[in-house]
């Protein structure tokens, strides 16, 4: 038993030894020439690889990240197309980048070395023996980068002016979770070894070099730099002209060092202007600080020392001390996001207003601490990095900004604009999170950077985030809080910690369990929403009853103020399930709240406040606005605005639309629009009632509701015309989309129609016309999947009805083939079906298939705006919607009770993107013979296009001939589709 229990000690001693934290140290020495005429890098690279794990390696991952800019192929390539850019797709040989020359080896061999199947921008480099652990083993390799047009990425130039980041062969991380190799990315930072850098960069001698690392060798350049920063700082006004000076034939070498660095990133232009600045930390550390920027917003520029002043202090008082010397940043050109970091200096692309220059460049220095110092993992773990920043970034704005309004910060102008004068930036960003999540668009903060779309990459990331830690911060109280940060900052510098790091910390020190925040706020879509049920009165006491209706047990904070706003008493209490009554002192309050600040994140304040003094104490303010503004906690909001209508029979029409749609989607939705005919005298309009239920399934929204309209269609006499009646209830299915794609909209919809028609209908016992009313009713099911990814969409769409009188079934098959990005051109083909399973003769309506798309008459029904649905002659009669068989000609030929089939083919010409031609083939039992028509195609985007027929087959002909007022313009057609800009529709179809 004695020797048992030795030998199980010694297994547990063995594996917590085997667990403790390790990571690898990779030491770099690089030199680099730059050939600015033909845009090469040519270099030399040894790199010091020590292992310092306890497995023996046969095998290094290496990033060749510029070959990320090699072709069309590539995972950069693939996620710029699904972001909706397709410059590096369509982009000329001399715009992409790749890195060559590659040949790796030993102090003793060469080492073979193969890329990864799916990635040209990662190879696999195998060791001529084991790397046992404690050694160290040198991996040598020459290397030429041709530099990409800085149009795509990060590494890029634009004409001579250079950013050059991510650029060498470079080791993946290699930890206790395995190797760590990643293609290079947009959406999705880096995850690099600490070491050392050697780095020597030889171009010629006017330019000026922004460097990760400290100048070793040249007194001389360190000179220059202090007399162009004079020269600057006496300059308010600089030329607008920013040309490139011609390259000095002379070249010089600049040497740098830095030690305690996973990253090397350089920039070059002979146009930079320099402001250099010594602070000194409050240790007495000394840290140079310098700003690089081109005539482009230089006005802005000449405050930037003093954001990066600002910055580089509060980061070391608010984290921990900046252990480099020098802070940088430049302005630059830049295709991915605002600004980039990299260890000691920052990217600033084009920003517009100071302060929006100032945040970012306090945010890209603040880099340094989360990704530079602590090293997270951003491709797997982004919120470490850009939330744990952007939080602090809010506590900076929040203390030398804290009346800056979002009107201000955005657009540079205290503009009234949806309010924007009277709420900050905290305001936007919890609402960001509301309104993507309310119609159930939101991802959880804690996801792989791949399964993002760009837009929730920012709102979950960056802003929920920022607003989940701050919430622990209110929570704990900012002085424990910061100990705890400062602590694990300390800790951890230097190192790789993960998620759990960061957790495991936060509840030991704080004694508390946190998984409410790491496991429900960052890991999940649960969301807050606590609600305040009653108050009771008990004398020096309240008892303060709060439900909680969310899905997380997170803190609440119970707070009171007098009628001024004044805060007297606020009280933390942990998260419960359920109800829970809390007791508090009674201080004659005004208004008794919870969760008010927008970081405590609660979905829904609108339950959040009881006013004391009010009969309905708990009830939000009903306003009524104007079109529509940015929504209000405590406030619900009925949207109007005056509204013109016209069409043939009803002529102009007036009214009010009343809704309650906005940036955030409601449960309950309603639109109503009636108007008033002017002809006629009457009401007509439209409605529609929708109830939004959403699930955590693949569907994503379920909309039950009814739609309805009433307009006049067809003449009848002089004071009365027909007028049609729809109403439809329906169920609509949103589908969710595969991870990090916003390009496929993939609904369902099952409706009942139900209309009634007004007909002439001949009197023959009074012998006049009168109106007598048809009834009919279908049922309609419609599936649509639609790719609009830029290159070579598709889309499928399924059609079924079904009444006493047809069973019909149509499919629609649409797919571009794209190959010009320049005029967005591509060949356009769509290929209908349709089956009439049985019908039954109906003389007011006609189910058949039509080879001519739909005009007003078509609409049975009646889902389509037409300006004269009766064809009565004049510019309007010749409105059609694309439909069925999708000629353009009018035509009865071609109309199929039993079935028809038709491709249609559209093809953009090179010298425009407007004008198009088209091609039209057909064929249904009516007509056994192929029918053809072919024209020219004046498009606007689809809302508006212009028909003009030049060819058809001879029975078209044959039917225009018996016609003795033919004319060619009779054959012209037009679109006007208002459908596609129906704002309703849109949202609904919105993803972000």
């Amino acid at each position: 038993m004695r020797t048992f229990l030795i030998i199980l000690l010694s297994a547990i001693i063995a594996n917590t030894y085997a667990q403790e934290y390790w990571q690898q140290k990779v030491d770099y020495n690089i030199s680099v020439k730059l050939d600015d005429q033909n845009h090469y890098l040519n270099g030399n690279i040894s790199i010091n690889y020590t292992n310092n794990s306890p497995d023996n390696l046969e095998f290094i991952y290496f990033h060749l990240w510029p070959n990320a800019y090699k072709n069309e192929n590539t995972a950069l390539c693939e996620q710029m197309l699904i972001q909706g850019n397709s410059n590096l797709y369509f982009a000329d040989t001399s715009k992409r980048g790749f890195i060559s020359n590659i040949d790796f080896s030993s102090d003793v061999k060469k080492l073979n070395w193969n890329y990864e199947s799916n990635n040209i921008d990662i190879a696999k480099v195998y060791l001529d023996k084991p790397l046992k652990p404690g050694e160290s083993t040198i991996i040598k390799t020459p290397f030429r980068v041709k530099i990409p047009s800085s149009e795509f990425s990060r590494l890029g130039h634009s004409d001579q002016s250079y950013q050059i980041t991510q650029w060498y062969p470079k080791p993946a991380v290699y930890d206790t979770k395995g190797w760590h190799q990643m293609p290079y990315l947009n959406l999705g930072e880096f995850y690099s070894e600490f070491g050392s850098y050697d780095v020597s960069i030889t171009l010629p001698e006017n330019y000026i070099v922004g460097s990760t690392g400290d100048m070793v060798n040249c007194e001389k350049e360190n000179n220059w730099l202090d007399s162009i920063a004079k020269e600057t700082s006496k300059s308010s006004q600089f030329i607008d002209n920013d040309s490139f000076p011609i390259s000095s034939s002379r070249m010089k070498t600049l040497v740098f060092h830095q030690d305690s660095v996973h990253d090397f990133a350089w920039f070059a232009d002979k146009r930079y202007h320099v402001l250099r600045k010594e602070i000194t930390l409050k240790s007495g550390k000394k840290v140079m600080l310098q700003s690089m920027f081109t005539n482009t917003e230089a006005n802005l520029w000449m405050e930037s020392l003093k954001y990066i002043e600002r910055s580089t202090k509060f980061y070391s008082e608010f984290v921990g001390e900046y252990p480099y010397n020098h802070v940088t940043a430049v302005q630059g050109a830049l295709s991915a996001g605002a600004g980039m970091e990299y260890p000691n200096i920052t990217i600033i692309g084009i920003s517009g207003s100071k302060y929006v220059l100032e945040e970012t460049i306090m945010h890209e220095v603040g880099h340094n601490w989360f990704y530079g110092l602590l090293a997270f993992n951003e491709r797997d773990y982004p919120w470490m990095d850009e939330g744990l920043n952007t939080f602090v970034q809010n506590q900076y704005m929040y203390k030398y900004h804290p009346d800056l309004s979002a009107a201000t910060l955005y657009t540079g102008s205290n503009t009234k604009f949806l309010g924007l004068n009277n709420i900050g930036e905290s305001y936007i960003n919890y609402m960001t999170n509301r309104v993507i999540a309310s119609a159930n668009l939101d991802q959880a903060s804690g996801l792989h950077s791949a399964k993002y779309t760009s837009n929730n990459y920012g709102i979950a990331v960056y802003m929920k985030t920022s607003m989940s830690i701050d919430y622990l911060q209110k929570y704990l109280g900012k002085e424990e809080f910061s100990r705890i940060f400062k602590g694990f900052y300390q800790k951890w510098k230097y190192k790789h910690p993960q998620p759990e790091d960061l957790q495991n910390y936060f509840e030991k020190e704080s004694a508390k369990d946190l998984s409410w925040l790491f496991d429900d706020l960052i890991n999940s879509k649960k969301r807050v929403d606590y609600k305040i049920s009653s108050i009771k009165d008990d004398g020096d006491s309240i008892k303060v009853t709060i439900k909680n209706k969310g899905e997380i047990s997170s803190p609440v904070c119970i707070s009171t103020k007098d009628d001024g706003g004044y805060t007297l008493q606020e009280k933390w209490v942990d998260g419960f399930y359920g109800k829970k009554e809390i007791i508090i002192h009674n201080d004659s309050f005004y208004k008794l709240s919870i969760n008010t600040d927008y970081s405590l994140l609660d979905y829904n304040p609108n339950n959040n406040e009881y006013i004391s003094h009010k009969v309905f104490h708990k009830a939000s303010k009903l306003k009524l606005k104007f079109i529509t503004t940015l929504p209000k906690a405590n406030e619900n909001y009925i949207y109007y605005t005056p509204v013109l209508g016209w069409n043939n029979y009803d002529k102009f029409m007036a009214g009010v639309l009343i809704l309650n749609h906005s940036l955030e989607e409601k449960k309950w939705e309603y639109e109503l629009m009636p108007l008033l005919s002017f002809n006629q005298s009457s009401l007509g309009g439209s409605f529609g009632f929708h109830r939004n239920i959403y699930t955590q399934s693949f569907i994503r929204r379920l909309s039950l509701g009814i739609v309805g309209k009433k307009y006049h269609y067809e003449e009848f006499d002089n004071n009365k015309n027909l007028s049609y009646t729809k109403y439809s209830p329906e169920a609509t299915f949103y589908f969710k989309n595969p991870a990090g794609n916003t390009n496929i909209n993939h609904t369902a919809r099952a409706r009942m129609v139900y209309v009634e028609k007004e007909l002439n209908i001949y009197d023959k016992i009074n012998n006049k016309p009168s109106i007598n009313t048809h009834y009919y009713n279908l049922f309609a099911f419609d599936y649509n999947f639609n790719n609009k990814r830029l290159i070579n969409p598709y889309a499928i769409a399924v059609n079924v009805q079904a009444s006493e009188m047809v069973t019909k079934a149509s499919i629609t098959l649409e797919y571009s083939l794209s190959y010009n990005d320049k005029k967005k051109n591509a060949l356009e083909l769509r290929f209908f079906a349709g089956k009439i399973f049985n019908s039954v003769n109906d003389p007011f309506v006609d189910y058949s298939f039509k080879m001519s798309s739909f005009n007003g008459g078509d609409d049975y029904l009646y889902d389509y705006i037409y300006m004269d649905r009766s064809q009565r002659g004049g510019l309007f009669s010749r409105q059609i919607t694309p439909s069925d068989g999708g000629f353009a000609l009018p035509s009865i030929l071609g109309r199929g009770w039993d079935y028809l089939t038709a491709l249609n083919i559209r093809t953009g010409l090179p010298f425009s993107k407007i004008i198009k031609l088209y091609a039209n083939f057909g064929v249904s039992e009516y007509d056994k013979n192929l029918l053809a028509e072919g024209g020219v195609l004046i498009t606007f985007d689809k809302t508006i296009e212009i028909y003009l027929p030049i060819l058809w087959t001879t029975q078209y002909q044959d039917v225009m001939d018996l016609s003795p007022d033919y004319k060619y313009l009779d054959n012209v057609r037009f679109t006007l589709r208002m459908d596609l800009i129906n704002p309703f529709k849109l949202q609904k179809e919105l993803n972000l």
